[in-house]
């Protein structure tokens, strides 16, 4: 969304799980400043207004909950069984479910143990 400096919206309450990002210009979220490249959680089923503070550009981003995620090094699910087939990709290291990234393709650094 892009606002002028001076205007205010309320957050659409839609989703349970909500934030916002300010992408250019800052912000002010219920009396707290939220600056340029920086995100603000809100809280679930709480009224909140963002007011442009100046010319301002801002992302509003919301959904359902995530389910419980499983960690491993780099990879995040919500399905463990999805982390096993990550972790076999990344050890085949034949390119498809993890291309090599052009430039960078000469080093390749395992699964740690």
């Amino acid at each position: 969304m892009k606002a002028q400096a001076g205007s205010a919206i309320d957050a659409p309450l839609s989703a349970e799980e909500r934030a916002i990002y300010a992408c250019d210009g800052a912000l002010e979220i219920d009396g707290h400043r939220l600056e340029q490249y920086e995100m603000a959680v809100l809280t679930p089923g709480a009224s909140v207004q963002i007011k442009a503070l100046d010319e301002a550009h801002f992302v509003i981003i919301g959904g359902e909950p995530l389910t419980e995620r499983h960690i491993y090094w780099n990879f995040v699910s919500s399905r463990p069984e999805r982390i096993e087939q990550a972790k076999a990709d990344w050890q085949s290291q034949d390119g498809i479910a993890f291309p090599k990234v052009p430039g960078d393709d000469q080093e390749f650094i395992p699964l740690p143990e």
